[in-house]
């Protein structure tokens, strides 16, 4: 027996979990099977292996989120990246920014939330995480209003690990030290620039070749 056997449908979600692929993909929860007139996505989430990444949720450990989030469903979707983590990265971004599920994003009162920063308004860009935006950035005769944000992030964990895939995938942190302290400097800050524009590019849910 388990506390999730206290929801509507924990039987049947707990099926559905048992029976997703030990494959790299992403995972959607929905109030109602997709097509239904009360169908909304609930969450959007990655793994790099399906299965037991969801099974966590039953768990008897599972947060108080996570458990709000099983009593609210009724429907675990999957859909498997050949591409393994990078389009499982780049699917889930798109996928958040299409749906906007209210377990990933909250669009009211977001002060309290951190973004994603991208400061292409400076010299040396970074990107990295803020604890919220910089109202100049919304004066278009700003000079900070080339700098781009994203967000705001309910989950700061997800955030987090969006940001070091970003980096990882992207070699952000090597670029950024070879285009400071390497010898071609030059060269190396114009790939750096280049991998800052694809994770733009990645958090803006955009499909591109990398």
């Amino acid at each position: 027996a388990g506390w999730w056997q206290e929801a509507e449908h924990g039987a049947g979600l707990k099926m559905m979990a048992e029976e997703l692929p030990r494959k790299t993909g992403v995972y959607l929860w929905r109030s109602a099977p997709a097509g239904e007139p009360d169908s909304e996505v609930l969450y959007v989430g990655k793994a790099k292996r399906l299965r037991d990444r969801v099974a966590g949720y039953f768990a008897r450990a599972a947060s108080p989120r996570h458990r709000a989030l099983v009593m609210r469903s009724r429907c675990i979707e999957h859909l498997v990246t050949p591409g393994g983590e990078q389009d499982a990265l780049l699917l889930e971004a798109r996928l958040i920014k299409r749906h906007m599920p209210r377990y990933n994003v909250l669009l009211r009162d977001d002060k309290f939330y951190p973004y994603i920063c991208v400061s292409l308004s400076r010299p040396f860009p970074q990107i990295f995480s803020v604890p919220r935006r910089d109202p100049s950035t919304l004066d278009p005769g700003s000079n900070k209003a080339a700098d781009r944000y994203f967000g705001p992030y309910t989950d700061a964990g997800h955030m987090k690990r969006m940001l070091a895939t970003l980096e990882s995938v992207f070699g952000v942190r090597q670029l950024r030290f070879e285009a400071r302290y390497g010898d071609e400097r030059e060269a190396v800050t114009r790939r750096y620039t280049e991998a800052l524009q694809r994770c733009v590019g990645v958090l803006e849910g955009r499909s591109e070749e990398v």
